[in-house]
Order: C-alpha cells, then structure tokens, then sequence
C-alpha cells in the first residue's frame, strides 16, 4: 500500500515538474539584427513585462568562434537582459556561452555577477532590441 501509494505521489510530482518546466513554452527566436560580427536573436516567448522594465532573453550566434577570458571556445550566448524602457538603461543579468552555433555544443561557461545598468547607446544592438520591446 505504501509503495503504491509513493508511486502516485512520484508521478504527481513529475508531472507537475514536467508541466512547470514547459509551462513558458519553447523559446521563439525573432532575428533582430544580423553585422557583420553575429546575428542577435530576441525570444520572445520569454519577454516579461513589468511597467517599464523588460526581462528577456536573447541569443547572439557569432559568425567566426571567440574565446572568453581564459581561452575557452565558443561560437553563441545566451543572455537573460533587463531593459527599462523608462531610462533607457539595460542590464545582463546572466550570460552564458556554448561551443555550437545557436546554443548547441556544450556549455562553456556561464556568468551572472552583473548588476550595473548601462546605457542605451544609440545604433548598438540593445537599441535595436528597445525599439521593438518599448512601444
């Protein structure tokens, strides 16, 4: 009985975790821009807003590889943003980097000790993410 009983509970609380985790849904990759560096993608499945501030995340795949700061490989970042459309003012909250072209490979490395908001400079690639969130 205790057993039986443990099983259901178990599926109960996988299922809940599967729903949970797909409950966002899959990530909708809108190309934003593309230089002649990389190619910048805004999901925009995970956008949330609250007043003038926009949480999101956003991909950027490289054209050539790049290396972080201590030598290791990699081709595209995923980057969770906050942008205040109210001040212009933008801020990565966690990057991470991967070997494989649109966050495929492996994961090299992944940061999250920012939390000093930068400007908006016009015609860089943040600006071209708040002209299309900050309507």
């Amino acid at each position: 009985m205790q057993r039986q009983l443990f099983q259901i509970l178990m599926c109960s609380l996988l299922g809940m975790a599967a729903w949970h985790a797909n409950a966002a849904g899959p990530a909708q990759w809108d190309r934003i821009l593309s230089d002649e560096q990389s190619t910048y993608y805004l999901d925009s499945a995970s956008l949330k807003k609250n007043a003038s501030v926009r949480t999101f995340w956003s991909l950027r795949d490289y054209k050539k590889v790049q290396s972080t700061y201590d030598g290791k490989a990699y081709q595209s970042t995923l980057v969770k943003m906050e942008l205040d459309c109210g001040s212009q003012e933008a801020t990565a909250l966690e990057i991470t980097y991967f070997t494989g072209k649109m966050l495929g490979g492996d994961k090299v490395l992944r940061e999250s000790d920012f939390h000093n908001p930068q400007p908006v400079q016009n015609n860089s690639p943040i600006s071209r993410f708040a002209q299309r969130l900050c309507k």
